[in-house]
């Protein structure tokens, strides 16, 4: 029997363009340079993240689309299963609050 361990997708910040925090009602955005880490295999990935604050927090969102196939993907495969496609968008989500 082969077990394959699954590890989490992981997005590393490298350099990017801060600006300042959004003020109430308003949106913030900017270019974020890091690494997406999938299937055990990393690539260099720019998502645009954009910040709004909301009540007392802050919401960070962004996406960014991926070739299944840049990080060793495969599609599966089933009788029922009519076509896949080779892509697919990373949405990420964080919640910011102060402490």
């Amino acid at each position: 029997m082969v077990v394959r361990r699954i590890v989490p997708p992981l997005f590393r910040f490298g350099r990017h363009n801060p600006t300042r925090p959004p003020l109430a009602r308003s949106r913030a955005r900017w270019p974020c340079f890091g690494e997406l880490t999938i299937n055990g295999v990393t690539n260099p990935v720019e998502i645009t993240l954009e910040a709004q604050l909301i009540n007392s927090m802050i919401l960070v969102t962004g996406t960014t689309d991926i070739s299944f196939a840049d990080y060793e993907v495969e599609a599966p495969t089933a009788p029922v299963v009519l076509s896949v496609e080779d892509h697919g968008t990373v949405e990420v989500q964080l919640w910011l609050a102060r402490q």
